[in-house]
């Protein structure tokens, strides 16, 4: 997804990525999440905790897949790396 268009294309990839997270989060808590709950967070908790690093680059990558984004341009914006 993310291509020529440079900057847009790499906002769209993060919003969507986001969009996906927001839902999750809804999903598990049964809640919208308040701004200082983590989207990338631990399911296995019953509160929002945050995840571990390993958690947090599948969940992000995962996201990225379900609405075909760059999963790499992801990480590399967000400092986190990309590991294949």
């Amino acid at each position: 997804m993310i291509s020529d268009d440079g900057d847009e294309g790499l906002v769209t990839a993060l919003f969507e990525v986001a969009r996906i997270r927001y839902a999750a989060f809804h999903a598990r808590f049964g809640r919208d999440p308040e701004p200082h709950e983590p989207l990338l967070f631990d399911p296995g908790k019953d509160h929002p905790t945050p995840a571990t690093f390993s958690e947090r680059m599948t969940q992000i990558t995962e996201a990225a897949r379900a609405v075909n984004v760059d999963a790499s341009a992801v990480m590399q914006f967000l400092g986190l790396g990309w590991m294949q």
